[in-house]
């Protein structure tokens, strides 16, 4: 009688079968992803997760972006780290692109932590990663991962490498929570920008627009919506 789904393509494509389908994003939990200003040390773009793939979660944009912010002399690279809490072949697959784009020093693979440290590790970085790739015809659509919705929470910049150019880069845009990159200039100019707010503060602080759609509080209520609109138009039959 209904159908919910987390990504507005898949929406669309539900409701060719079911026109009572709603969005329901993932969200994210505002009593645990909290925002809090921390001063540090070194200027830290982290990922936490799974890598699967490059052909899915491709993170090439930035390594390329990093090794000419290097070069350049933009970024000290004894101030910059690049941390992945990560799978083992993910750090396989991270340390050999590493050596590719010259920039290994910089870069920290390191395994999984326990779910009640991910914050913690959230709030001592600059910039939070988000991995994915472009959308194609015979390729993935609609992923929205947790994430970036958890991201948002902590009031951090998000940086998107490579953008799907689809669903979550419109998030991003409509919320002003970061950046979707397609081009290594457009990385170069995010991270530079957050570098500088950085520097000058010790933190960095992004507060996107409307956070308060992606909490679970308010998907509760949606869910709850969905729920009363469905028992409200329909005589029950059987009672068990």
């Amino acid at each position: 009688q209904a159908v919910t789904s987390v990504s507005p393509w898949h929406r669309q494509l539900l409701a060719q079968y079911n026109t009572n389908t709603q969005l329901i994003f993932n969200g994210y939990d505002e009593q645990v992803f909290v925002p809090k200003d921390v001063q540090t040390e070194v200027f830290q773009i982290a990922y936490l997760g799974k890598l699967y793939s490059t052909k899915l979660r491709d993170p090439r944009l930035l390594f390329a972006a990093l090794q000419e912010l290097l070069a350049e002399g933009q970024i000290a690279a004894n101030e910059l780290r690049v941390l992945f809490h990560i799978d083992e072949k993910g750090k396989e697959q991270l340390t050999e692109l590493a050596e590719e784009y010259q920039i290994s020093p910089v870069v920290d693979t390191q395994g999984y932590i326990p779910r009640a440290e991910i914050v913690s590790v959230m709030h001592l970085s600059s910039i939070l990663l988000v991995l994915t790739t472009k959308s194609t015809e015979d390729g993935t659509h609609g992923i929205m991962g947790t994430k970036f919705f958890e991201n948002m929470g902590v009031e951090k910049p998000v940086l998107c490498v490579r953008s799907d150019e689809e669903c979550l880069a419109q998030v991003i845009s409509e919320t002003h929570a970061g950046l979707a990159a397609t081009e290594v200039e457009q990385v170069k100019a995010f991270v530079m920008e957050k570098y500088l707010e950085w520097k000058k503060n010790g933190f960095t602080r992004q507060t996107a627009r409307n956070k308060a759609m992606f909490t679970r509080q308010r998907q509760a209520e949606q869910f709850k919506e969905v729920f009363e609109a469905v028992t409200s138009t329909t005589s029950p039959t059987i009672t068990q």
